[in-house]
């Protein structure tokens, strides 16, 4: 074949390729536009058909008025019943101040049966007191009532307690519990181990302290420095029902000391006896005893003679011979 006719098929068959190219273009392409469908949204479902949340509602209190310290301080006093008591070291350097704070009849249930204590002693010309005690007890049966016991002769330290006040008669000595000592000089505070005891006494010289113990049947004497205690035994009568121990006096130089025992009931005592304690010997002698009669120890400022009152009525004994006299 030749080259012309070669070209003459070759531009044929290309015009049939494009022609058909054409066609297919022109067919698959639509003839009417196409028909849009709407979008789907996801349907809202309708409010009113769920019932509202209730919330709880609150009504709010009015408010308080602001009480002025005036305000408040006319409220405590007219609620409580205010009792102070002071004292004051040999040397007047130092002094010891308890205030307590009683409430009412009609107070007692707003402060929950109970009453306040306040205890300082302060010294010189310090900033701020060295507080003791600052507590509200509760006013049961025996409450506790901080009470001074005394100083020591140097002014260096001061010794208090707990009076224990009964649901009835107070006996003659009293209960007594927790001895403390405080150091004037830094207001540290020294426990000492005499928890219940009654008609404590220190001595002269500071340096003792004498009470009895009830339970055990015997005196006691502790030596506050030593920290030692001494015990004698005491005699008392066969069968006897109640007995109370107190009104503890030293002598002048502190050796021995004088104390009372009321027998039966503490309201109503039957008969009274006088006692002597020589720590030397380590015994308790009975110098009186009377029946149905009131007796007291007044003062002891003679070595051997003592005053004493029986049914009102001073008298002095005479401790060796024990022959009474009018003073």
């Amino acid at each position: 074949m030749k080259p012309r006719g070669l070209f003459l098929i070759l531009a044929a068959l290309l015009l049939s390729a494009c022609q058909a190219v054409k066609n297919t273009t022109q067919t698959s392409l639509p003839t009417n536009p196409p028909t849009l469908l709407p979008a789907t949204q996801t349907p809202i479902p309708s409010q009113t058909n769920i019932p509202p949340t209730k919330l709880p509602t609150y009504t709010l209190p009015p408010p308080r008025p602001t009480l002025s310290p005036l305000d408040i301080a006319s409220s405590i006093l007219t609620e409580l019943s205010i009792d102070e008591t002071h004292d004051s070291s040999p040397n007047g350097y130092c002094f010891w101040k308890r205030i307590i704070a009683w409430p009412s009849e009609a107070a007692q249930l707003k402060y929950n049966n109970q009453y306040f204590t306040y205890v300082v002693v302060y010294c010189g010309n310090q900033d701020k007191p060295w507080i003791l005690v600052e507590k509200w007890t509760e006013e049961n049966l025996g409450y506790p009532l901080t009470s001074l016991l005394g100083w020591s002769v140097d002014s260096q330290y001061l010794y208090f307690y707990d009076r224990i006040i009964p649901d009835g008669c107070q006996p003659i000595g009293e209960f007594q519990q927790d001895l403390r000592q405080v150091n004037l000089n830094d207001g540290t505070i020294r426990s000492f181990p005499i928890t219940w005891t009654g008609g404590m006494a220190i001595s002269p010289d500071s340096s003792k302290v004498i009470y009895y113990d009830r339970q055990a049947v015997d005196v006691g004497i502790y030596d506050l420095s030593k920290q030692q205690e001494q015990r004698l035994n005491l005699d008392l009568p066969v069968g006897l029902e109640g007995w109370f121990a107190g009104d503890f006096t030293w002598s002048p130089d502190g050796k021995s000391a004088l104390f009372l025992i009321k027998y039966g009931d503490a309201c109503f005592p039957s008969g009274v006896s006088l006692r002597r304690v020589d720590p030397q010997a380590n015994k308790v002698t009975t110098l009186l005893e009377r029946e149905n009669q009131t007796l007291s120890i007044l003062g002891w400022s003679e070595p051997n003679k003592v005053l004493i009152s029986i049914n009102k009525e001073q008298q002095v004994l005479d401790l060796i011979t024990g022959i009474l006299s009018t003073p």
